[in-house]
């Protein structure tokens, strides 16, 4: 969901809004992975890295859960600039090839 969506702007929903809505899902499955082995890989990643720190948040964590407004937030905070993303975001895709080409496209 769009920054805009989730802060309940009253500016009318367009384009941009999709567009936007798009990117975060390039983003979650560049990180989480594509298929269901991917994504079980990764969760088993995150539990034995919360074994070993309890206090480990993985990343994009912010955008699934809490208040729209905490979602927003944690959205436009690594979004901010090409750093914040890439340090926020792009850094925690998966690896390989197919991946590159959604990196490429976020």
């Amino acid at each position: 969901m769009s920054i805009s969506n989730l802060q309940n702007s009253k500016v009318q929903r367009s384009e941009l809004d999709d567009w936007e809505s798009l990117l975060y899902v390039v983003c979650w499955l560049g990180v989480h992975g594509v298929s269901h082995d991917e994504q079980v890989a990764y969760q088993q990643e995150i539990d034995a890295a919360r074994k070993v720190d309890k206090y480990y948040t993985p990343p994009l964590i912010e955008w699934e859960s809490g208040s729209f407004y905490d979602v927003a937030r944690a959205k436009r905070n690594d979004l901010e600039d090409d750093e914040s993303f890439n340090d926020c975001v792009l850094q925690y895709f998966q690896d390989g090839a197919a991946y590159d080409e959604l990196k490429d496209m976020a």
